[in-house]
């Protein structure tokens, strides 16, 4: 059975190839806007700590997508 990471990365990497570069990180990064957005906790630290677990499953990809270690890294 396949990891979340090896999962997530192979979906990456069929995106990428379908739409380019430029479109994948442009979705993601309206994905995860509109998810902010959407999710209500009353605890800000659980928050954090999904936030935290989607930024290393997201850079932690292979290949290594590194506009997403970009953006990521900043909004860390």
């Amino acid at each position: 059975m396949k990891s979340k990471n090896e999962l997530f990365s192979e979906l990456m990497r069929d995106l990428e190839v379908e739409i380019g570069t430029r479109d994948l990180t442009e979705m993601v990064m309206l994905a995860l806007m509109d998810a902010i957005k959407a999710f209500k906790t009353s605890n800000f630290n659980n928050f954090c700590r999904q936030y935290d677990e989607f930024v290393e499953m997201i850079c932690n990809t292979e290949p290594k997508f590194g506009i997403f270690r970009y953006y990521f890294g900043r909004l860390k």
